[in-house]
């Protein structure tokens, strides 16, 4: 009866093993057919400003980035903006970027605001995920815009 028992959770683990060889298996299949895309946890969502330099936006203003298949745009408080954008793993760097030129007096300070916006978008280097937000940093590692 002792052997029976030991035979019993012998076949128990080996069964257990054999799921999670398989399980193992068929995650490595997925994986090999698949390769993830950097791109796709960015394309088509539209990220709102939260964090600028440290800092949050002013009161009243509303940046956005959206990425979409090769090109950025979106509004940077004031103008509208565009460009290409490029993806190396979780580097990313932003080119060709152009915004309409039309001057907004509220709320104070938004083109010091979009001016500091677009030049971080120049800068940036590399982006993360932080508690959802995506975060746009710089050559020294530092979150720039969130």
């Amino acid at each position: 009866m002792k052997n029976m028992h030991l035979a019993h959770r012998i076949l128990g683990r080996g069964r257990l093993l054999v799921m999670v060889v398989m399980a193992l298996l068929l995650a490595s299949c997925a994986s090999a057919t698949q390769a993830p895309d950097p791109a796709a946890d960015l394309l088509g969502k539209e990220w709102t400003l939260t964090e600028l330099n440290g800092s949050t936006p002013l009161a009243g203003s509303t940046t956005t980035l959206t990425f979409e298949d090769g090109g950025i745009g979106g509004n940077a408080g004031c103008n509208s903006y565009g460009g290409k954008y490029a993806l190396q793993g979780i580097k990313v760097s932003f080119q060709e970027v152009f915004w309409t030129e039309m001057a907004c007096m509220e709320p104070d300070g938004i083109m010091q605001q979009e001016t500091l916006f677009l030049q971080t978008l120049d800068l940036t280097a590399s982006y993360e995920f932080v508690d959802g937000q995506l975060a746009l940093k710089t050559p020294l590692e530092k979150h720039a815009a969130v």
